[in-house]
């Protein structure tokens, strides 16, 4: 298989570090990282992410953490050159007690996150332009989220999305980092796409 540029998406309040066991196993690629200010809004994230996408010559894989995972899809579907994305553990949905909170916090984490803030309206309508693996977290729990969750973000807003293919795996949503199975699940899919 020719090799691919992987950029690697951090989530909220992490940085390309997170990604350090995953990043072992796809040192035949040409691998990237990206960071981005998540006490800004996610626009501007999603603006950078492009603009990086745009200057690797070749097909581009995003594979994006949590809040990650919501800037490469909206980026994947703005970008030209992204053959596939990969989301580990992503709110797509949205968070439902973000909407909650932002009425107590001032934060446009907490305003993009909302379940009806723009950001994820946007997410939602919309579906990229080549394939996509979404690897679902359903290990660990918080019991007073009340609906099945990883410890961070529910199972319905992971799954939320129309289009890409979803993979359950039994791990919370941080361990999903360190996961051989998990680096087996993007393996398969960089090398099909």
């Amino acid at each position: 298989m020719p090799n691919k540029s992987i950029i690697f998406v951090h989530g909220a309040g992490a940085t390309p570090k997170s990604f350090a066991f995953i990043r072992l196993h796809f040192a035949d690629h040409d691998l990237y990282d990206f960071t981005y200010d998540t006490n800004k809004p996610c626009r501007e994230a999603i603006e950078a992410l492009k603009a990086l996408i745009v200057r690797i010559e070749g097909p581009v894989v995003l594979v994006g953490h949590s809040l990650g995972g919501v800037v490469s899809m909206n980026a994947a579907c703005e970008a030209e050159g992204v053959c596939g994305v990969v989301t580990l553990a992503s709110p797509l949905g949205g968070a439902k007690a973000a909407q909650y909170l932002r009425w107590l916090f001032n934060s446009a984490l907490l305003d993009d996150l909302s379940p009806y803030s723009t950001n994820i309206k946007t997410t939602l309508g919309r579906t990229p332009p080549c394939p996509v693996r979404s690897i679902v977290t359903v290990g660990g729990a918080l019991p007073f989220m009340n609906e099945p969750n990883d410890g961070v973000v529910t199972v319905e807003s992971q799954t939320a999305m129309r289009g890409p293919e979803y993979i359950s795996v039994n791990t919370n949503h941080f361990e999903v980092l360190l996961s051989d199975d998990v680096v087996t699940l993007i393996r398969e899919f960089i090398d099909k796409i």
